[in-house]
């Protein structure tokens, strides 16, 4: 996806080949960081994939199997159970007590979720590897739009995820509230496409950089985002992340009041 090059990009955003030794040697310490840090993060995933769906399985089995029913204390006074409507008998007496599937580790869930947004990162990283193997930056090149895109996802969604931890940490310890499972799943998925929307925003609000060097651009070491210039007005959208982390962090006082006295 590379972008219309009609202008020429300042020195330190255009394409850097050869690297310089001490460019190289600090890539190839961030490259080897980044791959640690995608194989851990690939393998955190993988371990809490197994532990979810070896849970899942489990508990819909003990749930078919009606091991939630348990007998209570027999309050029929003797009457037939035909007295009773829609009442079903246990062997032994009793009568049943459906049983309720226990729902996922919210905790989890976050965490999991933030896990993705450190492969992001770590994979934009991971990246480097390609300029260490061709010697030098790409400016304009598919590896380094893809660089780009994954840096400023991973950013704002590992970013995103750290506040809804935060969020719900603060819920479920001062307010002793835990929101319900469809409201951290319909959180979790207004964070995912917030994050992407953003993104695609930026791409599409400059048809990718086009005209004036691209959209994503080498700044020193790696790829990220081509800072505008100065004359040309900042939209609201590059200043949501911080009102929205800012609005988030302010010390609200506890919900529950003291009692006079």
């Amino acid at each position: 996806m590379a972008a219309n090059m009609d202008i020429p990009l300042p020195t330190d955003s255009a394409t850097l080949s050869p690297l310089p030794d001490v460019l190289r040697h600090g890539l190839l310490g961030v490259t080897i960081l980044a791959a640690l840090s995608f194989a851990l993060s690939v393998t955190a995933m993988l371990y809490l994939s197994y532990k979810l769906v070896r849970w899942h399985f489990k508990t819909w089995s003990l749930y078919r199997r009606g091991s939630g029913h348990r007998r209570e204390i027999d309050l029929n006074l003797g009457l037939e159970q035909q007295h009773f409507a829609n009442s079903r008998s246990l062997p032994g007496g009793g009568t049943p007590v459906p049983h309720k599937r226990k729902a996922l580790n919210q905790f989890l869930v976050l965490i999991f979720n933030l896990l993705i947004a450190d492969v992001h990162q770590s994979l934009a990283f991971l990246l480097n590897g390609v300029w260490l193997s061709s010697d030098g930056i790409m400016v304009g090149t598919s590896t380094c739009w893809a660089q780009g895109w994954l840096i400023s996802t991973g950013d704002l969604a590992s970013s995103c995820f750290i506040l809804l931890i935060a969020i719900h940490t603060y819920m479920t310890v001062v307010w002793t509230y835990k929101p319900s499972q469809w409201a951290l799943y319909a959180a979790i998925g207004g964070m995912w496409t917030f994050i992407y929307v953003m993104a695609i925003i930026g791409v599409t609000a400059v048809h990718n950089g086009s005209g004036y060097g691209g959209y994503y651009v080498r700044a020193a070491a790696w790829v990220c985002k081509k800072k505008r210039k100065e004359k040309e007005k900042k939209t609201p959208l590059t200043r949501i992340e911080t009102l929205v982390l800012g609005f988030a962090s302010f010390p609200w006082p506890d919900r529950k009041r003291t009692e006079p006295g």
